[in-house]
């Protein structure tokens, strides 16, 4: 009875080293764990305010309204985006501006403008610019609306520049009949560029 306990135990011991053994050589499995995605390559950032909850506040027709935006390297200006609340109906067009250099500062010259668009109430309407250089300096990033829209307002204020002009296509060279106003709350609104 004792040498057929120990012969068991070897055998145990024996088909345990071949296992083992079988394993480390790596067997074949109907378990293996799917590969990770891919990791993305960074590339986009974003410029203003690209959060899309805060205080609600109306737009109007009949505005160009302009916030400014610091660039510390040189980028190429993709697209922007501008998120609209569940009351927001019509067209939205926005715009990209250099700055003048003056104190204070306010749009100067249009660079790019994504064109009339409708608006798509709680969402991020992003739309397209064409590819632009630029170089580390403050620009303008701007919309308006065709009729009366909502908008998040970021918590914290930023400089504006608004202009009182009827909805249409930006103008070349932004009026300097505005006005320029500090401490106000940016809507969400946003240039996105890369790298």
């Amino acid at each position: 009875m004792k040498r057929q306990t120990t012969a068991l135990i070897r055998s145990g011991f024996l088909a345990a080293a071949i296992m083992l053994s079988y394993l480390q050589a790596g067997c074949p499995s109907n378990n293996t764990p799917a590969a990770a995605p891919p990791t993305p390559t960074p590339c986009s950032a974003h410029f203003g305010n690209d959060q899309s909850t805060g205080l609600l506040a109306s737009q109007s027709t009949g505005s160009l309204v302009c916030y400014p935006v610091t660039l510390s390297q040189a980028t190429t200006a993709l697209d922007m985006g501008a998120y609209t609340a569940s009351t927001s109906t019509g067209n939205i067009n926005l715009a990209l501006y250099t700055d003048d250099g003056g104190s204070p500062s306010k749009p100067l010259s249009l660079l790019a403008s994504s064109g009339d668009n409708p608006v798509t109430a709680v969402s991020w309407n992003v739309y397209s610019l064409t590819k632009t250089a630029l170089l580390p300096a403050v620009y303008w990033i701007g919309f308006e609306v065709s009729t009366s829209c909502s908008f998040p307002h970021a918590i914290t204020t930023t400089r504006q520049y608004s202009v009182s002009q009827a909805y249409g296509p930006w103008p070349a060279a932004m009026p300097t009949t505005g006005t320029a106003t500090s401490g106000v709350r940016a809507i969400s609104l946003y240039l996105d560029t890369c790298p």
